[in-house]
């Protein structure tokens, strides 16, 4: 289910959940009458953690390292669109930010697992 070039201490069970809230309510703001199963959202869950895994194998150093990774990964127009939404938060800051998804709990994640790694 995750790439290897997870650490072999990553724990897939501390990601469980972290994104199937936020993957409710986008699919209530863009479907509202739409209704999804739980196990659908799980199966698109591990396909974001398992893609945070691709984009965070190499550790970035700067906006620009990531915005290359984005570019490298996604096609076209799937990569403005994340490098655009990523430079508006940014812009914004993140009192101001219009974004969805949990990303104190991806972050304390990321930090907590890539920490050991490196």
């Amino acid at each position: 289910m995750f790439p290897p070039s997870l650490p072999e201490n990553f724990n897939a069970q501390e990601w469980k959940g972290i994104f199937v809230q936020a993957l409710e309510n986008v699919l209530h703001q863009v479907h509202p009458s739409l209704i999804a199963k739980e196990d659908a959202l799980e199966y698109i869950e591990s396909l974001i953690i398992s893609l945070l895994g691709t984009l965070c194998a190499c550790q970035p150093h700067s906006v620009q390292d990531v915005t290359e990774r984005v570019n490298k990964t996604f096609p076209d127009p799937i990569d403005k669109w994340a490098n655009r939404d990523a430079n508006t938060a940014l812009e914004k800051g993140k009192k101001n930010s219009n974004i969805v998804l949990p990303v104190d709990k991806i972050h304390q994640a990321l930090v907590k697992v890539y920490k050991s790694y490196s």
